[in-house]
């Protein structure tokens, strides 16, 4: 069965604000970690995707998941916007952390 397209656009939508949401972690918590990428995907799909309507098979849990993961990707892919993740919080170790900044 064919998903919804506006199910579809929201998933995708929810993965632009969970890139927003793993950047500010990366930010406000000071130190790289891969799980706070992984976490920040996972928070919409438990507390948004599950609770659709359309949500009736495993398969749409894949479909709905890659489109949350499509919207995290920037226009250079994931290992683009990673190493720029990278670059960004080495430059603030480079500087004496977080709080000299501030």
């Amino acid at each position: 069965m064919r998903e919804p397209l506006a199910n579809l656009l929201l998933c995708f939508l929810l993965g632009i604000a969970a890139a927003f949401l793993s950047k500010w972690l990366y930010v406000g918590i000071g130190w790289f970690d891969l799980r706070y990428d992984a976490l920040a995907k996972l928070l919409p799909f438990v507390v948004i995707v599950l609770r659709l309507k359309a949500f009736d098979e495993p398969m749409d849990g894949i479909i709905y998941a890659s489109f949350i993961a499509l919207g995290t990707l920037d226009r250079l892919g994931a290992p683009g916007r990673t190493i720029d993740y990278w670059l960004y919080i080495e430059g603030i170790y480079r500087r004496g952390g977080l709080a000299r900044i501030l």
